[in-house]
C-alpha cells in the first residue's frame, strides 16, 4: 500500500542519515540556511510565517492577544474567524484540529526526519464551589482530559517512526490545582525541616545527617513506624533518602506528624482532598501504563513554582520508580533552568535515580513563567526564585546542559535539549561530538515548538540528530487559550523572534523576485 511504501521510504532515509553520521568524524550543522528551514513550505506558508512573526514583534498584540481574538470573532463571526486563524496563528503554531490533521502534519515533518511530540492542547477552566456534586463534576472533567492524554500517547506511538517517540502531559489538567498547591507546601516544609535539622546539628546537608541525630529528634515519630530510613550503609541520611522514605502517595500521613514535631502546624487533608488525591494518583498510573505499552516517552510539563514541588515529586518518586528501568525511560521530568535551584534539583534527581536504580530522563528548558513568578514573589514579599536576567539564565542552562551530557555519556540519563537558543544548541552538538554520543539512538534528542526555530530543527534533522517539534492539536476554539498562554509565556521569544522574521523575509523576497524575473 501507499502508506507502507511511504513508511519504508522514511525508514530508509532515516537509516541513511544515521549511517552518514556514524562515519562522519565531526558533524557540521549549518544553522544559517533559509533553504533548509523553509524548503518544505509553499509560498503562502512562508508569507504566513513572516506575517505572524511580524505581528508578534508588537508589544500590545502579545499582551492582549486573547482580547483581540474575542473582538475579531464578534466582528467576523465564528466561521470567518476560524478561517482567519487557520491562515495565521493556528496554522503556524498548531498541528491541526483533530487526529487526521495532526497525522498529516506529523507525516510532513517525518519526511524531513523530524519527529513529533504529540500534545492535546485543549485547556479547561475547572473550578468548584466545594459541594459534593460539583467536586464529582470536576473529577469527571479531569478523567475526560486524562483520556485525551492517553489517546495522544497512543497516537504518538502510531504515527511517529523515530527511535524515541514523545507525547506531553500537564498535571494541572488532571488534578485539582488547590490540591497540588497544598501538597507542594507539605513537600517544601518537609525539605526545610530536614535542612534545619542539619543546620542545628552542624551537619553538612550535602553529606547527609547522621542517623542518630534523626533518631533522637524524631524519636516519637519513629517509635511505631518503619525504621528503614535509619538503615543506611554509611550511618547518614541524605535529602534524597529522606524524601524517598516520605514519598507520596504512600506516606501522606507522616508529613503532618513530622511538621508538628518541628512546630509547624498544617491541618491534614480533608476527606474530599483525599478523594481527589486518590483520583489523581490513579490517573497518573494510567498514564505510566499507557506510555509503557505504547513505547512512548511522556514529557511531564513543568509549571509554576507553587505547583512544581508536587509535580516534580510525583514524577520522580511515583511514576519513574514504577515505569523507568535501567534501560527504558517512558517518563521524562522537566527542569527549568531559569530557577536558581535548578542545579540543586538536578543533583538531587540523579542521586534519587541511583537510589531507586532507574535511568533518569528529563527535558531541559529555560522556563516559561518568568512574568508570573516575579509578580507572585513581589506580591507575597519573598525573593524571586528565578535568575535576574537572560545572561544568568543562559549560563544556568548551559551549565546544566554540560553536566547532563556528561551523565548521558555515563549511561545514567536520557535528555531532551528543549531550546530555541542557537548557542545552547550549538554547545549541545559540540559536547555530543566531544563525548562521542550518538545523535540518533534516542539518548539525546532536541525539541522546539511547531512553527518556531525551524532554522535549528531542520538542520539538526538533516545531519541525523533526532529533532522534534511539539505538535499541539485540538478544536480551534478550545485551543485558543493554549495559543494565547503560549504567546504570553514565551513573550521574550516572541518579541525577539528576529531570526525567524529575517528568515521568512529573506525567503519570501527570493521567491517573489524569482517569480517576477521568470515572467
Amino acid at each position: 500500500t501507499r502508506r507502507s511504501s511511504d513508511l519504508g521510504t522514511r525508514q530508509t532515509m532515516q537509516l541513511l542519515r544515521r549511517v552518514r553520521r556514524t562515519f562522519a568524524s565531526r558533524a557540521v550543522v549549518r544553522f544559517d540556511s533559509p533553504e533548509l528551514a523553509t524548503g518544505d513550505k509553499n509560498t503562502s506558508e512562508v508569507l504566513r510565517g513572516w506575517a505572524v512573526f511580524k505581528l508578534f514583534t508588537f508589544d500590545p498584540i502579545v499582551d492582549n492577544n486573547l482580547k483581540l481574538f474575542s473582538v475579531a470573532q464578534k466582528l467576523l463571526g465564528k466561521r470567518l474567524f476560524e478561517s482567519l486563524l487557520r491562515g495565521t496563528v493556528f496554522g503556524q503554531f498548531a498541528g491541526g484540529v483533530d487526529e487526521e490533521d495532526a497525522a498529516k502534519t506529523c507525516a510532513k515533518l517525518s519526511r524531513k526526519g523530524i519527529s513529533s511530540v504529540w500534545q492535546y492542547s485543549v485547556e479547561q477552566d475547572v473550578r468548584t464551589d466545594g459541594s459534593p456534586g460539583d467536586i464529582r463534576r470536576q473529577e469527571s472533567l479531569y478523567q475526560k482530559q486524562n483520556e485525551h492524554f492517553l489517546k495522544t500517547i497512543e497516537l504518538s506511538g502510531k504515527y511517529n517512526t523515530s527511535v524515541a517517540k514523545f507525547a506531553a502531559v500537564k498535571f494541572t489538567a488532571i488534578s485539582n490545582t488547590s490540591l497540588l498547591q497544598r501538597l507542594s507546601i507539605l513537600l517544601k516544609a518537609s525539605e526545610t525541616a530536614f535542612n534545619s535539622l542539619a543546620a542545628k546539628s552542624a551537619c553538612d546537608v550535602g553529606q547527609g545527617v547522621p542517623t542518630d541525630v534523626i533518631a533522637k529528634h524524631y524519636q516519637s515519630l519513629l517509635k511505631n513506624k518503619e525504621n528503614s530510613i535509619l538503615e543506611t550503609s554509611d550511618g547518614k541520611v541524605t535529602l534524597a533518602e529522606w524524601t524517598r522514605h516520605l514519598r507520596l502517595p504512600w506516606n501522606i500521613s507522616l508529613y503532618s506528624t513530622i511538621l508538628k514535631q518541628d512546630g509547624v502546624s498544617l491541618p491534614p487533608l480533608s476527606d474530599t482532598q483525599l478523594e481527589q488525591f486518590d483520583g489523581f494518583v490513579k490517573r497518573l498510573k494510567a498514564i505510566g501504563e499507557c506510555a509503557s505499552s505504547a513505547g512512548v516517552r511522556v514529557l511531564i510539563d513543568a509549571e509554576q513554582a507553587w505547583y512544581q514541588p508536587a509535580i516534580h515529586h510525583f514524577t520522580l518518586h511515583y511514576l519513574m520508580p514504577q515505569f523507568n528501568t535501567s534501560t527504558s525511560t517512558p517518563i521524562y521530568n522537566t527542569v527549568q533552568s531559569y530557577l536558581q535551584s535548578a542545579h540543586h534539583t538536578l543533583r538531587l534527581d540523579t542521586a534519587t535515580a541511583k537510589l531507586y536504580n532507574f535511568k533518569y530522563a528529563l527535558k531541559l528548558v529555560r522556563g516559561a513563567y518568568m512574568v508570573q513568578e516575579r509578580a507572585e514573589a513581589s506580591g507575597n514579599g519573598y525573593p524571586s526564585p528565578i535568575h535576574p536576567d537572560k545572561p544568568s539564565t543562559d549560563q544556568s542552562y548551559n551549565k546544566a546542559l554540560e553536566y547532563l551530557l556528561g551523565e548521558v555519556a555515563r549511561g545514567r540519563v536520557n535528555l531532551m535539549v528543549a531550546s530555541h537558543n542557537r548557542p545552547s544548541v550549538e554547545l549541545a552538538v559540540e559536547k555530543m561530538n566531544e563525548l562521542k554520543l550518538s545523535p540518533s539512538d534516542g539518548s539525546v534528542v532536541f525539541g522546539q515548538s511547531l512553527g518556531m526555530a525551524d532554522h535549528l530543527t531542520y538542520p539538526l534533522a538533516q545531519e541525523g540528530y533526532q529533532a522534534n517539534k511539539v505538535l499541539p492539536y485540538g478544536p480551534i476554539q478550545e485551543v485558543l487559550p493554549y495559543l494565547s498562554r503560549r504567546a504570553q509565556e514565551n513573550r521574550g521569544i516572541m518579541l525577539n523572534a528576529q531570526v525567524e522574521l529575517k528568515l521568512y523575509q529573506s525567503e519570501l523576497k527570493k521567491r517573489l523576485i524569482g517569480r517576477y524575473t521568470s515572467n
